[in-house]
């Protein structure tokens, strides 16, 4: 009996701990993956963060400060990468993994991180749930750090929806928890800055000048940081009032402290400090001092700098060769390198896409045909063990449902991977041909130039910014269109006009319809369709709002369809968009003469919409 006892208690103390070292084996791998992808180079760092993820999947054991780092890191690489919606999803994972009770300062970070992340791509609904979700973590009088963390969330909430009043009520309660708990050694500079900031759009800027004289009479006691920010701002407010000599007084103070910073996005404020003075400097008209912080803006990397950086550049580029009545040579040389620029990033962007699409449909079929082989097995040995009891039936039926429904999950993966490469062909195209008509402009009008540059830029981020999403509000992608249009009367001036008519809806209807699905149908119209004719061109976009659809006709008066000219059957554009419109809405994309004009073209489409953005 005691042997027996003995042999038992031996074989439970040996299978303990082989499971404590197993458990200690395995949590020392992923420690070890982790510290190998932060010193990996960039291509490495997504294998070892994959992997470890992957261990901490099937293993419960491993702790929640682990898996979170894992998904910062993951979301870190991926923002590196560009890839912010990406980035912003492993942000929010990270925040969602319990930890402990209160939040600690690594804890308010992962927040931090994904809030910032979110309101960059001005999703401040997600910002909105973070901090409510932040909220319910602290205790507002036993926790002052962190509640004037939440106070700071709600401020940049509401400036970025524009309740500037709520903001300014945000504000002014984290400065009240700062001067009410020295304990935290905090102080209110960066808190002041931004209430000036706030009472400019309130229209107290005068009271919001008071803060910032204040608080140059502390320059010792800030940051360069905020002491860069504090000169730009005086600055800026000395250009406009026109004390211009001011101006440049403050702005050389702030270029002064952007130097001695360290940090990543340094060439970016160092060329927004020199571009500022530049502008300065060509209203003073001293153009060699303005020649020279042009080209120091320039130097700052100039095609990786944020398109509007890159505007105002090459808008002062202009500006200064008018007054100095020159060439505009320069500025054609600046428009070529970003055009390359573009084209190689949009290359470069296309391939990736391509090649990730193409990835993850021959992954999802494998994964598909896994599962499906995994499913019939199950099936037949279910069949077998029922077959005694009688209820095959059961069996097969629920085998038949699921197997449906897997099906339709991945037609619908399908359905979006094409939609997405649709987007990805028609946007290099475009920008290329506006910025050819741009710089042929420059040559012969510089003022209006300047403006279709302006123009240009907001049409190129209002793109960039619907060919990103898999469903936009309704009224973006009718203003994207109008731009659009107007950008080809730029091209071919007076050969077309344009009118837009509503049925059942507005055009500031809120609803979310999928993007750049007319552009290919209007531009084959101004392409083809006007080319060679002896009119005035015209089309006509109707909208009717359906109870699933909205029933949308492109009518023109150009040359019509013919045996030698039917065009739209060799768009490869135009096809995935028939293909998309008939998967998702059950019905055809009709391509037939105008019999209103007896000539031209009548497109008849439905598109699906929602009424909300979310996917």
């Amino acid at each position: 009996m005691s042997k027996t006892f003995l042999c038992t208690f031996l074989l439970i103390a040996l299978f303990g701990c082989q499971r404590e070292l197993n458990t200690s084996n395995i949590i020392q791998e992923v420690i070890s993956l982790q510290e190998k992808a932060q010193g990996a180079n960039l291509d490495s760092t997504l294998y070892y963060l994959q992997k470890a993820d992957k261990l901490i999947q099937e293993h419960s054991f491993i702790s929640d400060s682990l898996q979170a780092e894992n998904k910062l890191a993951i979301g870190l690489y991926y923002r590196a990468q560009n890839e912010i919606d990406t980035a912003a999803a492993y942000f929010y994972k990270t925040t969602k993994i319990p930890q402990d009770a209160t939040i600690n300062s690594r804890q308010f970070y992962y927040y931090f991180v994904a809030f910032e992340t979110f309101k960059n791509l001005e999703k401040y609904g997600d910002c909105k749930a973070l901090a409510d979700a932040f909220k319910e973590k602290i205790n507002f009088e036993k926790d002052p750090l962190n509640a004037g963390y939440y106070y700071f969330f709600l401020e940049e909430i509401y400036k970025g929806t524009f309740e500037f009043k709520k903001a300014l009520n945000a504000n002014e309660k984290r400065i009240e928890i700062i001067e009410k708990n020295p304990e935290l050694k905090l102080t209110n500079h960066q808190e002041l800055l931004n209430r000036y900031r706030i009472l400019y759009n309130l229209d107290r800027e005068d009271e919001g000048v008071k803060i910032l004289d204040g608080l140059i009479l502390k320059d010792s006691l800030l940051t360069n940081d905020l002491k860069r920010q504090v000169y730009s701002t005086r600055g800026i407010y000395d250009f406009y009032q026109n004390d211009f000599k001011s101006a440049i007084k403050n702005y050389k103070k702030s270029l002064e402290n952007v130097k001695l910073l360290t940090i990543f996005d340094k060439n970016e404020l160092l060329a927004n400090s020199y571009s500022n003075l530049a502008e300065v400097y060509i209203i003073e008209k001293d153009f060699d001092k303005a020649r020279k912080y042009l080209d120091s803006a320039k130097g700052q990397s100039f095609e990786q700098l944020p398109t509007n950086y890159q505007r105002n550049i090459l808008k002062y580029e202009l500006r200064l060769a008018n007054e100095q009545q020159k060439s505009t040579e320069i500025v054609e040389a600046e428009l070529d390198r970003l055009l390359d620029n573009q084209n190689k990033t949009y290359r470069k962007k296309y391939e990736s896409e391509l090649l990730a699409l193409k990835e993850a449909a021959a992954k999802e079929e494998l994964l598909f045909q896994q599962q499906r082989n995994t499913e019939l097995k199950n099936i037949r040995l279910r069949n077998g063990l029922f077959l005694l009891f009688g209820v095959l039936f059961l069996i097969v039926f629920g085998g038949i449902l699921y197997y449906r429904n897997k099906k339709l999950r991945f037609e619908r993966r399908n359905l979006q991977m094409q939609q997405r490469l649709l987007r990805s062909q028609m946007n290099p195209h475009f920008t290329s041909n506006v910025l050819y008509s741009i710089q042929n402009t420059i040559k012969q009008n510089k003022e209006e130039a300047k403006k279709h540059l302006l123009k240009f830029s907001r049409l190129l981020r209002l793109i960039l910014e619907n060919s990103t999403q898999n469903y936009i509000q309704f009224d973006k992608e009718i203003d994207a269109l109008k731009k659009y249009m107007d950008f080809q009367l730029l091209r071919f001036p007076e050969k077309f006009q344009y009118e837009f008519h509503y049925k059942n809806m507005d055009e500031d209807e809120l609803i979310f319809i999928p993007p750049m699905l007319l552009q290919p149908f209007i531009e084959n119209s101004i392409e083809h369709g006007f080319s060679d004719i002896d009119h005035k061109g015209f089309i006509t976009l109707s909208f009717t709002k359906k109870e699933t659809y909205i029933l949308c006709k492109i009518s023109d008066n150009g040359k019509g369809l013919t045996n030698n000219n039917n065009t739209f059957k060799n768009v490869t554009s135009i096809k995935l968009i028939r293909d998309f419109l008939k998967k998702a809405t059950k019905k055809e994309v009709s391509i037939e003469t105008n019999t209103a004009y007896k000539t031209g073209v009548l497109i008849t489409l439905a598109i699906p919409y929602k009424l909300s953005d979310e996917n």
